[in-house]
């Protein structure tokens, strides 16, 4: 999936991309974003931004991967939001004359219940 959003365009805080959602597969793959935003929730409630390294992928699991291991791997709650950090990329890419494009590249594998 090849998702974008003009940031020029979806700038308020709070503008939600993807909201708050866990995945139906059976694991996530993200690449790393040109801008911040992607949020995950912690078991007790906590709310953190990702920070991807570069080079490096995040892994997510998804309900099929729980359901395989009885709940004992939960799937992961997750969210892209419009914040603080995503305007200060914003207005230093525009300052360099980058692409305001919020662009992601997410792989959803999925396996067969029978």
């Amino acid at each position: 999936v090849y998702k974008r959003q003009d940031l020029a365009k979806y700038n308020q805080i709070g503008d939600i991309f993807a909201g708050f959602h866990y995945d139906l597969n059976f694991i996530t793959i993200h690449g790393k974003s040109r801008y911040p935003g992607l949020y995950v929730w912690l078991r007790d409630g906590t709310k953190i931004p990702v920070r991807v390294p570069d080079g490096c992928l995040l892994l997510q699991s998804g309900k099929q991967l729980e359901y395989l291991t009885g709940g004992y791997i939960e799937a992961g709650f997750h969210e892209v939001a419009f914040d603080d950090a995503a305007r200060a990329a914003v207005e230093k890419a525009k300052k360099e004359g980058r692409s305001t494009w919020r662009i992601s590249s997410t792989l959803f594998s999925s396996c067969l219940l029978y």
